[in-house]
């Protein structure tokens, strides 16, 4: 369970976005496919490869569509945005954004093999009709947004054994996401490894790699200085989506709060994205959280398709939230066609709040996607909160009304098992079936229920749940 209760906002009406896409293990029909099926009109589904993305067909009249190209390696922020004179960087299109230089309808396309440090929180649009997609351009590998701050060797020894380095922007002591505020460390990445073995204070860092971080320095357990090309990944989110926006065909990576996270807002589709390397901050005192995409509370036509999502401390998707505020639920969400691999979590449901007519889940669903190895991550190595945690299915705290399918789904080993159910027993309108899960032998179905592999027959009769899924032996 991760909250992240801070964060404020406010979505705005807006149509459905289209849907479509291909690959994966394709779901039974159902009631929800039918639905989902039917709200394609708004956009047309634009290849995700390449450098077409989705563009909406019903175009602001008053105002001829604008492209702006970002080149990190080639482009400067004072030059024009077009292709032969590309913007340098995100803060760049955000200001742009704010400022109504760019609005619905317009795109802002990242240069392919280009790395973007930082991340881009989008404020409200300007217009009146139309989306706006933030997605890429050129060959190559997709263009990188990455909130790792990189040492520079400027370490210094803070007593026997620990070494000390300056986080705060403006020191020089490292490169990377120089211009991020953000001082709270989530993890180390060394090489390809990554380090997360977070203390709380600076006495608990007693193994090599331990860390520790307050006062803008990151302080951490090593004989030796850990030099240059250390990757530290701080709090904050890569990408913050406002009502009616695309994000497709980015590689999302090393952020220690969430990948993507939408707040409450309407009609956003993330597509064909790669969201890596991410959670791990500190939430509040002795609890860390952080999700590859996260889905807060009054999100409305929210589509997540075809994205990778891999290493993440908590969950690569969740549907999450307090009714507080007027936020009461979610509408239309649905969740298909995607990857998760090594995250300690594969699939989330979380709510709080008074169980009252037209609140909680309303047409939400998790279907065709590939789920592996949850729970053989770094995430479960370093959490408090390990038992029945390395998991696909996750359902915490349920107060809300549900309305919710998982279908058509492919459930890889899983550390734990295959289920946390929080309450015992899904709640009503949860419905899960024609999945297929793959257990060890002896291994549990849900963490707190009697039946393992052997058993998933009498389950299936037992609890009216999984109709129709395969059980298979890893």
């Amino acid at each position: 369970m991760t909250v992240d209760q801070g964060r404020q906002a406010s979505g705005s009406n807006g149509g459905p976005y289209g849907s479509g896409g291909a690959g994966g293990t394709s779901p039974p029909v159902s009631r929800r496919t039918l639905i989902a099926g039917g709200i394609a009109s708004v956009l047309a589904a634009g290849s995700a490869l390449g450098d077409t993305v989705l563009r909406n067909e019903s175009q602001a009249a008053a105002r001829k569509p604008r492209t702006v190209f970002v080149s990190s390696s080639l482009g400067s922020d004072t030059w024009s945005g077009t292709r032969a004179r590309p913007w340098a960087t995100l803060g760049r299109v955000e200001s742009a954004l704010r400022s109504g230089a760019l609005r619905r309808t317009d795109r802002a396309l990242l240069r392919r093999g280009d790395t973007f440090f930082g991340s881009l929180a989008f404020p409200a649009l300007r217009g009146s009709a139309g989306v706006f997609t933030l997605g890429a351009y050129g060959a190559g590998a997709k263009p990188v947004v990455s909130g790792y701050k990189v040492s520079r060797d400027k370490w210094r020894r803070h007593a026997s054994g620990i070494w000390k380095l300056d986080l705060r922007p403006g020191s020089g002591h490292f490169g990377g996401n120089t211009g991020s505020a953000s001082t709270d460390v989530a993890f180390l990445k060394v090489g390809r490894s990554i380090k997360g073995r977070k203390r709380w204070t600076i006495g608990a860092v007693a193994n090599e790699w331990d860390f520790y971080s307050g006062g803008g320095f990151v302080y951490v357990r090593k004989a030796t200085s850990p030099g240059a090309g250390v990757r530290v990944c701080v709090k904050q989110t890569g990408i913050t989506p406002t009502s009616n926006t695309v994000v497709t065909n980015l590689d999302i990576v090393g952020h220690g709060a969430h990948g993507i996270a939408v707040v409450s807002m309407n009609n956003v589709l993330i597509r064909g994205n790669t969201i890596r390397e991410i959670g791990g901050a500190r939430l509040r005192p002795d609890t860390r959280y952080g999700n590859g995409v996260e889905i807060w509370i009054g999100s409305a036509n929210v589509r997540a398709e075809r994205n990778v999502v891999k290493d993440v401390y908590d969950v690569a998707f969740t549907l999450q939230g307090e009714a507080v505020g007027g936020r009461s639920g979610w509408r239309n969400v649905h969740i298909t066609r995607n990857v998760s691999d090594r995250c300690n979590m594969s699939f989330e449901l979380w709510s709080i709040g008074p169980r009252k007519k037209g609140t909680g889940f309303v047409n939400c669903s998790f279907t065709g996607n590939t789920c592996r190895n949850a729970g053989y991550s770094w995430g479960q190595a370093v959490r408090p909160d390990r038992a029945g945690k390395g998991t696909h299915l996750l359902l915490y705290r349920m107060d809300l009304p549900t309305d919710v399918e998982v279908t058509g789904n492919v459930f890889g080993r899983a550390y734990s098992n295959y289920a946390y159910i929080h309450d015992k027993t899904a709640p009503a309108g949860f419905s899960s079936h024609h999945n297929t899960i793959s257990l060890r032998r002896g291994q549990k179905i849900v963490h707190q229920g009697p039946h393992t592999l052997e058993t998933a027959k009498a389950y299936v009769r037992v609890t009216g749940a999984e109709v129709g899924t395969a059980f298979r032996r890893v």
